[in-house]
């Protein structure tokens, strides 16, 4: 969750009702770590369909289709497991 705080527009508007959402600097811990997960799941797929170029079911199975069901699980699980604030 992005941690963020309101502050008014400015200092001189008659209508205090407007606040202005300002998000605090850096990315979570979560979201980092989601992000290596990501880049090192699909590098590593990347890097077996590479090193072995004649096996194509092996890059058909892995690149093709496990790494975008890894992509969309990683995805549902970490948008309903997120942290608690």
């Amino acid at each position: 969750m992005i941690h963020e705080e309101l502050a008014p527009l400015s200092s001189d508007q008659t209508d205090a009702t407007e606040w202005v959402v300002e998000a605090s600097p850096g990315l979570p811990a979560r979201v980092v770590r989601g992000l290596v997960v990501l880049f090192g799941v699909t590098f590593l797929a990347l890097c077996a369909a590479w090193a072995w170029p004649d096996n194509t079911g092996l890059h058909f199975w892995l690149v093709a289709q496990a790494v975008p069901v890894f992509y969309v699980l990683f995805t549902w699980w970490s948008s309903h497991h997120a942290e608690s604030p």
